[in-house]
């Protein structure tokens, strides 16, 4: 069993994808947004995005997002 990383809104989203790479693929579940996520400009965004900056070009609120990430995380470990 993973241990699981602490997700805070300065959280780096390529650390998450690192950890837990299944996530790519679940994230457009979370918000229609994040299919991006799959396209060539996205692996130069990864290294810099945060959960913070995810919610603000979301519009999810964070503890929202937090709580997805976790609920996704959990289901697969």
């Amino acid at each position: 069993m993973q241990a699981t990383l602490s997700i805070s809104g300065s959280t780096r989203l390529a650390d998450l994808l690192a950890g837990y790479p299944f996530l790519r693929q679940h994230l457009p579940s979370v918000h229609p947004r994040f299919a991006m996520l799959s396209t060539p400009l996205a692996s130069m965004m990864l290294k810099k995005a945060t959960i913070e900056e995810m919610c603000r070009r979301s519009g999810m609120a964070q503890d929202h997002l937090i709580c997805a990430l976790e609920g996704l995380i959990l289901h697969h470990l």
